[in-house]
């Protein structure tokens, strides 16, 4: 008799948990996705310089700061070096290999391979190993912001729309997956061989170069009615 009741107890516990989940079904969802785009200009190039040089009686410190002070020559800017290469050759001489990069101006390019020549002495040669137009990562994030936040308007005012239409339903977000909408398109990279072209290029004033930013939203709205 003990185990029927406690049989009983259980079942009714049971149903009338499902009863309860039941009641707080979610009973409709609906997908849709939005695309957003804009445009990140930048007048701004990330502009590479590689440096061959011999050591002599000079010391690591002191090549280092001469190759800061050489690249603020060629061009102003925040100058990051990005390898630092020591070694020997042959005959005992140590030599040196570096390379640094900067953001700097277009306008500033136009120069900034007369001016590697110009800082380039017999044992220490400034070459321009590459120029990239590609905006950067601050500049890209930035509108990448500014396109979530217009997709965000969007849903709400399709959320909003939706309630329009089916009032009872009482449609909110469910949940929302943000997925870059293009691949990223190869930005124009200057080896030092074109230099002569893009110099000529780089004088247009006010040039600037553009990347496509395209966003999608994947969107569930669901209802949060309880079932009658």
């Amino acid at each position: 008799m003990n185990k029927i009741c406690t049989s009983l107890l259980i079942g009714l516990l049971a149903g009338q948990a499902y009863a309860d989940t039941d009641n707080q079904l979610v009973l409709d969802q609906i997908q849709f996705q939005l695309t957003s785009m804009q445009w990140v200009k930048t007048e701004q190039a990330k502009l590479q310089i590689s440096i061959n040089a011999t050591l002599s009686n000079t010391d690591l410190v002191k090549a280092r700061n001469e190759i800061m002070a050489n690249l603020t020559k060629i061009s102003k800017g925040e100058w990051h070096i990005t390898q630092f290469v020591r070694s020997q050759d042959s005959s005992g001489l140590e030599k040196l290999y570096v390379e640094a990069q900067a953001r700097v101006p277009q306008q500033a390019l136009t120069t900034v391979n007369v001016q590697a020549k110009a800082v380039s002495k017999p044992g220490a040669t400034y070459k321009v190993a590459n120029i990239d137009f590609t905006p950067s990562l601050t500049e890209t994030q930035k509108v990448k912001e500014q396109v979530r936040a217009d997709l965000y308007k969007r849903i709400n005012t399709e959320i909003e729309s939706l309630n329009k239409q089916y009032p009872q339903q009482k449609f909110s977000v469910h949940s929302v997956q943000f997925v870059d909408g293009n691949a990223p398109m190869p930005r124009p990279m200057y080896k030092a061989r074109e230099m002569n072209t893009m110099a000529l290029a780089a004088q247009a004033p006010g040039l600037s170069v553009s990347n496509n930013i395209q966003m999608t939203a994947l969107v569930k709205v669901a209802s949060n009615r309880i079932a009658d």
